[in-house]
């Protein structure tokens, strides 16, 4: 797995050396969108990666779980932004990136069952997980195939980032959860107009998707195996 994620990197270095080398009498792209697109190939990877259907899922205790569904509701933005500066996906990011996450952003509490969003569907938001459980599955041949799932500290969708904004997994809580919930067309007009935002918020979720393709790829190649 070492070799495949390599392989990954340097594939995505390339590509954003290459998309350096501007033609002459064109104006350099911002850096955003250069790590966007050299991005979005290990997306497209990942997608074709998922056929596993021996995987369960994971559970919060009763004990957690019961302490976190007495928690309050949180509704007022410096509570929402608390929430987001604790969260690990956004440790180190400037407190002024952190204002503009928080600005717009929701807290939402799901229950067991629910339909986060569908594959196919349009890719409109950002979840991050507070607690909670997550299942992600993908639409096979005669069932949904289970491919991951996803708890506390974990980022949900990054379909929103890349066209065409469609979702390529269905996502469904398993665990009473709390995701912040975060408009995703606004983040990329944020990242645009501010540079420095875009390049950090790509950093976080280029490492998301290598995470996502070395688990998918082992249980992949498992399953082939087996």
């Amino acid at each position: 797995m070492r070799v495949v994620i390599l392989v990954v990197l340097l594939f995505g270095v390339n590509r954003m050396n290459g998309l350096d080398r501007e033609p002459a009498g064109r104006s350099p792209r911002p850096t955003f969108f250069k790590m966007r697109t050299a991005v979005l190939p290990c997306c497209v990877a990942l997608d074709r990666a998922t056929d596993n259907k021996n995987s369960s899922l994971m559970s919060l205790s009763e004990e957690t779980l019961g302490t976190e569904l007495v928690q309050p509701h949180p509704t007022e933005p410096e509570d929402i932004r608390k929430l987001l500066s604790a969260h690990v996906f956004l440790q180190g990011l400037a407190p002024q990136h952190i204002d503009t996450l928080a600005e717009g952003a929701t807290v939402n509490d799901r229950t067991r069952g629910d339909l986060i969003f569908k594959q196919g569907d349009a890719a409109r938001h950002f979840y991050i997980i507070v607690w909670g459980a997550v299942s992600l599955t993908h639409a096979g041949l005669s069932s949904n195939v289970h491919i991951q799932t996803l708890s506390a500290g974990d980022v949900l969708g990054w379909s929103w980032l890349f066209p065409p904004f469609a979702w390529h997994f269905n996502a469904m809580v398993s665990e009473p959860a709390r995701l912040i919930v975060l408009d995703g067309e606004r983040i990329r007009d944020c990242a645009a107009r501010d540079h420095e935002f875009g390049y950090e918020l790509m950093v976080r979720v280029s490492q998301v998707v290598i995470r996502r393709l070395q688990f998918t790829r082992k249980k992949f190649f498992k399953l082939s195996s087996g």
